[in-house]
């Protein structure tokens, strides 16, 4: 577990960095949250405390994982958008394989991984982004799949007991730290691919993992992990702070600064909370504790507070949650659905301590995916049961032990 100093900062811990690397926030002088901190208050009593595993939400989200992956993957281990086209992208190989893992699905897992490697493996451990009509039909690496195929490799090894999976997990890691990392004020930040290193550096936030990045810590002892979990969850609390505290799609570095920005080509669309940012919100719900100075005591609720800044917003888009893309501002951009976003708002209500709203949600998400079934949606309905109401991709402690 990564061990860093904590301090209290308006109500929300975040982590002392020293040389700080500021996040300036893109703002809209027409927005009426312009300024506007977002509420703390609605932490519903201590948002540290995560809901007991229960054994009804264990089998629900196992039913989730296996339902994703008799939909979605092929005998062969191919993980298939079959709402896009039937291409394979890496995150979806790397979606199959954490929730094969969790589950303990191991013929599955292996079937995955084997196609992974067969098929969309760079030489350098990286993981081609997308293959269709029998090859790779864009090379460049995405930052998030490679993270989440190591994590989910590492815990595949400990958990059937296969070195080979261990050391395949360390070889993507080193990757990633020297392809798809920049410096920036003497820290690593993580990019969105090697494609992405290029000044201004372009950050996806949903690729952040902070599970991944402890998991790569503790199997290798390697402090960058600590300093991009550092640098991660201060980019996430700047570009949080203000209402409605929807982190972007995308963002770009310039200096020392973390700016929203449009998606990668096309700027006509502008600075969104939409299909990509959606996912901040699950894996940061899931984020572990903070160690201090006093190796028996946790600063708990890091990346928890941050998510339930979301709140607030998510409760007022009604009892069906929100649709699928957002100004930054929070106007809604058209009425498309989708399940990923419900589990958006199944995290923040899991942040705020709302467990019965939280799983309430996780239903709407499922009638969401019924109505318009998706890979995107069906894989975070998994994903988000796993990582929000279980233990299955690993425990930081709960019930009774203050985590985040």
């Amino acid at each position: 577990m990564s061990r860093r100093r904590a301090v209290a900062i308006a109500g929300v811990t975040v982590v002392v960095l020293g040389t700080g690397l500021g996040v300036a926030l893109a703002r809209n002088p027409d927005a009426a949250s312009v300024g506007q901190t977002a509420p703390q208050e609605q932490v519903k009593g201590n948002a540290a405390m995560r809901s007991p595993v229960a054994a009804a939400d264990v089998a629900a989200a196992k039913a989730a994982g296996n339902r994703f992956l008799d939909e979605y993957v092929d005998g062969d281990g191919r993980v298939v958008r079959r709402d896009q086209g039937g291409d394979t992208v890496s995150e979806g190989q790397a979606y199959g394989m954490l929730i094969a893992a969790a589950i303990d699905d191991r013929p599955r897992f292996d079937a995955i991984w084997q196609w992974t490697q067969d098929n969309i493996e760079r030489p350098d451990k990286l993981l081609s982004v997308s293959w269709a009509e029998g090859k790779v039909s864009d090379p460049l690496p995405a930052t998030d799949a490679d993270l989440d195929a190591a994590r989910a490799l590492l815990l595949a090894s400990e958990r059937w007991d296969v070195p080979a999976y261990r050391t395949a997990a360390l070889e993507i890691g080193n990757s990633i730290l020297l392809r798809e990392t920049i410096d920036v004020a003497k820290r690593k930040v993580l990019v969105a691919g090697p494609w992405a290193r290029t000044s201004p550096a372009v950050v996806n936030p949903s690729y952040f993992s902070p599970r991944a990045y402890d998991a790569l810590f503790e199997a290798t002892g390697d402090r960058r992990w600590q300093e991009l979990q550092d640098t991660s969850l201060e980019i996430i609390d700047g570009l949080t702070t203000n209402s409605p505290s929807l982190p972007p799609d995308w963002a770009r570095v310039h200096g020392t600064q973390v700016v929203p920005s449009y998606q990668p080509g096309d700027p006509s669309k502008g600075v969104r909370f939409a299909y990509e940012a959606t996912r901040v919100l699950p894996r940061y719900a899931e984020m572990c504790p903070v160690y201090g100075s006093d190796p028996a005591a946790a600063t708990p609720a890091i990346g928890r507070r941050l998510v339930a800044r979301a709140w607030p917003f998510m409760k007022a888009q009604g009892p069906d949650g929100p649709t699928a893309d957002y100004r930054a501002d929070g106007r809604p951009l058209g009425g498309n659905r989708n399940a990923v976003a419900t589990i958006a708002a199944a995290s923040a209500a899991d942040a705020t301590g709302e467990f019965a709203e939280r799983n309430r949600l996780f239903g709407v998400a499922d009638q969401v995916q019924a109505q318009t079934p998706t890979y995107y949606g069906g894989a975070w309905i998994a994903l988000g049961r796993i990582m929000l109401s279980t233990d299955l991709l690993g425990s930081c402690g709960r019930s009774t032990t203050e985590i985040s």
